[in-house]
């Protein structure tokens, strides 16, 4: 049509007016636009297997009064899962959320088997609400995660 004026671009990754592209902002700068959906999800994971460590996990112990190797991990990568969509946000390049996402996909992913395992081998005295709490935010993590490396590439 004559006179018609050319659609708007309004994607955020490549609308430098919308201000929210990876790298449209200085560096160290918090902006939110630039954190999709799939590095939301693995933060809100993070803060679960964060949270679940501080409810009981079994025999009525929290994780932080019994701290095992496997505990101590999870406590490393649910605060890694929560600083995803904070480092996203203040990156102006690509690369280094990417190879942090990518890291910690693969570290939740054998995390989270090896929960699976102690899902299938429980202790004696059982597993507590914290123990399937945290289970949920790895397998949140370990899915969101994932999602987010694929939409990278």
């Amino acid at each position: 049509m004559e006179g018609s004026l050319p659609p708007v671009n309004r994607d955020p990754e490549t609308d430098p007016q919308q201000g929210a592209g990876r790298g449209s902002a200085a560096p160290g700068r918090f902006v939110s636009g630039r954190v999709h959906l799939p590095e939301w999800l693995v933060g809100i994971g993070g803060i679960a297997v964060l949270a679940g460590l501080l409810l009981p996990w079994s025999g009525g112990a929290t994780a932080t009064e019994s701290l095992s190797l496997l505990k101590l991990l999870l406590m490393v990568v649910g605060a890694a899962a929560v600083a995803v969509p904070v480092v996203v946000a203040m990156s102006s390049r690509n690369d280094l959320p990417v190879a942090w996402e990518t890291l910690l996909a693969v570290a939740v992913t054998l995390v989270t088997l090896v929960l699976l395992i102690r899902l299938l081998l429980p202790p004696d005295e059982g597993l507590a609400d914290g123990f399937f709490v945290v289970l949920a935010g790895s397998v949140l993590t370990v899915l969101a995660g994932w999602r987010s490396v694929a939409r990278e590439y």
